[in-house]
């Protein structure tokens, strides 16, 4: 059977085998019931009958005991001899019928259990098929929503060429307030920000990164499920963030751009001190930025460090990166990053009381309309990168890697589950023989099997 290409096709596989196996093992059960049944009632008999037989022989060596004349002493011993030979039979049927016993009382314990597994594995499989129902559901209502007007029109707003000329004009606006180039510095505090952020992002993915590749070598399967379960996800989140905040983000992002562009002048004793102040302020944009730059290159350093300590730790856990010498230069370099670090925030700090001075005096008003522009930049860009045939094409390509690595994981699963149990079938009766081996033993030299 090809393996399926969507998770409900997964999921409606898995559960169709766990409702498969239920009912396969439901009979089985029944079946071991009347088997064990069935082998009871042979022991039964068989114990019953060499009961029989060892009375009669003792009934007989009675009456031997007391025979009067030879001839009857020689009729009584040929019918203790084939009363003998009789209870070996009997002995030997009574070990053969409690082996068979024992053997169909742990097959019907083994059935048990099985079944009691299997209806957890179908309830478990039930609520996963009906989890990727609900999925498809919403996945259908956001796909819906992203090929809508609505979505439509503002992805169409945010890449009209009107828009570049609203940037400007918002730019032009805002600095005719706080002075020329100085929303440089408000946009270095946002990618700063921006980029400590991807940072700790990035470090997530690091630590998956190396999980992964662990369990390439240790667990493959179960890799390539992870793997294309983060990869399908992340789309998923794409998908329901256009259509559920595209509309809104764009709205209020070009909503920003026209405010800025409206927002007039100020007053002359609000604009002049303002005016004053942006010489001696716009002359420490830089020295800011040496700060941003430093912290940039630590945490690339840093970033380094820690993947080659996660690769690190797949083959050695007792690895440590801050005494390690293979780490040796890579913690100088941090090292020196961090001093290059504080000599830019003593720069910065020298000179920091001209940009405090200067921003002090911007109303809120307008700082607020700073602060909107320079995210609604962010914004517009990250929607004029969105494709909506694009995203759906790779949302189907990772949901059907997903689908099939998950089919892959099940496949294995039940391969071990299988051999597993018959290992263990073979196992207990191997135990439960050795138990019996001495008295079994001593039968068969007997000759009573």
């Amino acid at each position: 059977m090809p393996p399926p290409t969507t998770l409900t096709g997964y999921y409606t596989t898995a559960s169709t085998n766990a409702n498969n196996a239920v009912a396969s093992l439901q009979a089985t059960v029944k079946q071991a019931n009347a088997d064990l049944a069935a082998a009871q009632a042979k022991l039964g008999t068989a114990t019953s009958n060499l009961t029989t037989d060892q009375q009669a022989n003792a009934s007989l060596r009675n009456s031997l005991s007391q025979a009067a004349l030879p001839s009857d002493a020689t009729s009584l011993v040929t019918q203790l001899q084939q009363n003998m030979i009789q209870i070996r039979k009997d002995q030997a049927a009574v070990g053969t019928k409690t082996d068979a016993a024992a053997t169909r009382t742990r097959a019907q314990q083994a059935a048990v259990a099985a079944l009691a597994a299997a209806q957890q594995a179908q309830q478990q499989a039930t609520a996963a098929l009906t989890a990727s129902q609900n999925n498809d559901s919403q996945i259908a209502q956001w796909t819906q929503a992203v090929n809508g007007q609505s979505v439509t029109a503002a992805l169409a707003a945010v890449n009209d060429s009107s828009v570049a000329t609203s940037l400007s004009s918002a730019g032009t606006a805002l600095e005719a307030i706080i002075g020329t180039g100085m929303l440089l510095l408000f946009r270095q505090r946002r990618d700063d920000f921006l980029a400590s952020t991807a940072a700790g992002t990035a470090s997530v993915t690091t630590a998956l990164g190396a999980q992964n590749a662990l369990q390439k070598s240790d667990r493959p399967l179960l890799a390539a499920v992870n793997q294309a379960a983060a990869a399908y996800g992340a789309s998923v989140q794409q998908l329901q963030d256009l259509a559920t905040q595209a509309v809104s983000d764009v709205d209020s992002a070009l909503a920003a751009l026209q405010s800025a562009i409206n927002v007039g002048s100020l007053p002359a004793s609000e604009q002049q001190p303002i005016t004053t102040a942006t010489p001696a302020a716009l002359a420490q944009v830089p020295t800011e930025q040496a700060v941003f730059a430093a912290r940039a290159k630590l945490r690339t350093d840093q970033a380094s460090l820690d993947a080659a300590a996660f690769n690190a730790y797949q083959t050695n856990p007792d690895f440590d990166p801050q005494t390690d010498p293979s780490t040796a230069t890579a913690r100088a370099t941090i090292t020196a990053d961090q001093a290059a670090l504080t000599t830019a925030h003593d720069t910065l700090a020298s000179g920091q009381a001209a940009i405090d001075n200067w921003q002090v005096l911007i109303p809120e008003a307008v700082m607020q309309l700073i602060v909107a522009v320079t995210e609604a930049e962010i914004t517009i860009k990250q929607y004029q990168a969105v494709s909506v045939s694009t995203l759906l094409a790779d949302l189907a390509t990772q949901e059907e890697a997903y689908a099939g690595a998950l089919d892959a994981w099940l496949t294995d699963q039940r391969s071990g589950a299988l051999i597993a149990d018959k290992l263990g079938w073979r196992q207990g009766a191997v135990a439960a023989a050795a138990q019996m081996a001495p008295a079994r033993e001593n039968a068969a030299i007997r000759g009573a099997l």
